[in-house]
């Protein structure tokens, strides 16, 4: 509110609310090579965030620093390379000056392509395979025995055991001039050890990659995979034909590939605003808050634009003033030089409004509540306002003899029916009266007015208001001044906690709870403001918001409470219960001694009647002279 003559209004500014953006990608990288050199591996491709996506557009896929990888199956056949050698060198001896002798060669070696014969990186060949790049040589001096390079006659097999042996032959290709000079070993005999002179295979799983989506989709249906590996006991990946070779034939439970789906943005579909609730609007001098609402129409897919969280609106009402009758003391009935009679009386009136400011008489004419009110409005307000802007009215002045009546009293507190509107939305009565002092000098009333009193509506809102709280979980009934009934809130729906709709739960309007059920209506749990979400298969109507308990009258307590014992109750009873055998036993007594005394009268009745005959001639004569008398006097009047 402001002074100084300055009304009230709204004060507007600019705002922003944020618009919804997605999030944009660039496009995938070339795949790259496979991972392994021989086997099945991944390939990668990558593309990176262009754009960010804010709290209302479509978010970004999983992606890590910015950059969304997608992994895909690729195969290199082990078969593709081979080992290539070049010619052995001379052999150098180790003394120079010798002419035969042990000595050293030398050769190169490197890995090829098989088609294209092109050289490649060593690791595409097997290195196990790998033939040596020098060896140990001799010129043989004059007359020694000579025999040929090692050649395996007996390799060892799957599985690889201690037990086995690999056998390797030579030959003598030329034999000493002397039989001093011998040959070497024509054979060998190695034990067989794993992964020097044997090894073993075995067929694994890898782990799975991305879901690829046919060229040029970008949701929907596609294909994951996950390899297939022959691995050897030294952990490299071998062709396939080696794990086939050790009878590891391929019977596989787990599939190797599976249909995938990436999910299609399916974004939050809302509902058109509701038209602005006024109904808190029609308040004078409170600064009031309408409404207004949205539904979500559409809940969104994982890849959609999410809900606002925004679901209601509000913004002040327009400002309505307060206005009010300001009247002065009526004047002295005028009687124009007359002493009695009737006359006028005058008075100032004046409408101000709720800041002293004194503004034109229409203001005060118009319903001024300072409270909600429905439309319905009692003709009888017409009447108050044109009595409470009079400024002359008729007065009177009792000449002798007129009736005289007193001064219409003050208009006491307004009758209203709070049970039925307990908000002041309905409108109530006062009353004022007046009586009669004098009545006029003639035996009847009809020269007094007959209104004796009058009645005018009033809109003060003097209920006791009762609302629902929700206290640790419990759900009481609280009136307006903090005391704690019970059944004043029967008409009142019983409100849940202000989210539990938006967290997935319904709200019961028995007890005021709000639950977590699932999609058989059963109940889970009661949610709290800090227990989360309901899980997301929660389902179900909500009811709606005006629902409320059966209407019960409000319960209230008198003491001494009359449904407990109480020692003052059957004092009381004891008392009377005296009190009528009192009674009666009295009753009885003297009843008694009056059949007695029947009982001597009957004894004395002669004399009794000779009493009686006297006593009526006495009365007989006592009589005509009363009647003479009045005879007399009778004519003397």
């Amino acid at each position: 509110m402001t002074s100084g003559g300055v009304r009230p209004g709204l004060e507007r500014d600019f705002c922003w609310s944020d618009c919804p953006v997605d999030c944009q990608m660039s496009t995938w990288s070339n795949w790259t090579a496979c991972n392994v050199p021989c086997g099945q591996g991944f390939k990668e491709r990558r593309r990176q965030i262009v754009v960010p996506a804010n709290h209302l557009g479509r978010p970004c896929p999983q992606a890590n620093n910015g950059t969304e990888i997608q992994k895909e199956v690729c195969n290199v056949l082990c078969t593709d390379y081979r080992w290539s050698t070049g010619g052995w060198s001379t052999c150098k001896l180790s003394e120079a000056e010798s002419v035969c002798g042990n000595g050293t060669r030398y050769r190169t070696v490197k890995c090829l392509e098989k088609r294209s014969e092109s050289t490649v990186d060593d690791s595409r060949c097997d290195p196990l395979e790998r033939p040596a790049s020098y060896s140990h040589c001799r010129i043989h001096c004059p007359g020694e025995c000579v025999v040929s390079p090692w050649t395996v006659t007996k390799k060892c097999s799957e599985p690889c055991s201690a037990n086995y042996f690999q056998e390797s032959n030579r030959k003598i290709l030329r034999f000493p001039n002397s039989t001093v000079d011998t040959c070497p070993e024509l054979t060998s005999k190695k034990s067989c050890i794993l992964n020097k002179t044997c090894h073993e295979h075995s067929w694994i799983l890898g782990p799975w990659g991305s879901c690829i989506l046919p060229t040029g989709a970008y949701c929907g249906e596609g294909v994951q995979k996950r390899p297939l590996v022959c691995l050897r006991s030294d952990g490299r990946q071998v062709d396939g034909i080696q794990c086939e070779k050790g009878h590891k034939s391929l019977s596989l439970k787990e599939p190797v590939s599976k249909p995938c789906y990436v999910d299609c943005p399916v974004d939050c579909e809302l509902s058109e605003w509701s038209p602005w609730n006024q109904s808190d609007c029609n308040a004078c001098g409170l600064h009031g808050v309408m409404t207004r609402r949205r539904q979500v129409i559409q809940p969104p897919s994982d890849a959609g634009q999410p809900c606002p969280a925004e679901m209601v609106q509000r913004k002040p009402c327009p400002f309505k003033a307060c206005y009010r009758w300001k009247h002065s003391q009526w004047s002295d009935c005028e009687l124009e030089g007359a002493h009695c009679g009737f006359g006028v009386r005058r008075r100032l009136v004046e409408c101000i409004r709720y800041d002293g400011l004194r503004v034109d008489k229409i203001y005060c004419l118009s319903i001024n509540v300072s409270f909600s009110y429905g439309n319905w409005l009692d003709p009888a307000w017409l009447i108050m306002a044109q009595e409470e802007s009079q400024e002359e009215q008729l007065c009177h002045t009792p000449c002798p003899g007129d009736c005289i009546v007193t001064e219409w009293s003050e208009w006491n507190h307004c009758h209203k029916n709070c049970r039925a509107g307990q908000k002041g939305k309905l409108v109530g009565y006062q009353t004022s009266s007046r009586k009669i002092l004098f009545p006029a000098s003639k035996l009847s009333l009809d020269a007094c007015p007959s209104k004796m009193w009058r009645r005018k509506p009033c809109w003060k809102d003097d209920c006791n208001v009762f609302h629902w709280r929700l206290k640790n979980d419990t759900l009481i009934c609280e009136r307006k001044d903090g005391l704690l009934v019970q059944g004043g809130c029967t008409s009142e729906p019983r409100p849940c906690w202000g989210k539990c709709e938006t967290m997935g739960g319904l709200c019961d309007p028995t007890s005021g709870l709000c639950h977590c059920e699932d999609s058989n209506g059963h109940r889970l749990s009661v949610l709290s403001p800090s227990s989360g979400r309901c899980p997301t298969e929660t389902k179900g109507p909500h009811p709606p918001a005006n629902h409320s308990a059966p209407t019960a009258e409000i319960r209230l307590m008198y003491y001494p409470d009359d449904s407990k014992a109480s020692f003052w109750m059957y004092a009381m009873i004891s008392i009377g219960t005296a009190f009528v055998i009192f009674v009666a036993v009295t009753v009885y007594l003297m009843c008694r001694s009056s059949l007695r005394q029947r009982t001597v009268s009957v004894e004395r009745q002669p004399s009794l009647r000779r009493r009686n005959n006297i006593s009526k001639m006495t009365s007989e004569s006592t009589n005509a002279d009363e009647h003479i008398s009045h005879q007399s006097y009778s004519q003397q009047n």
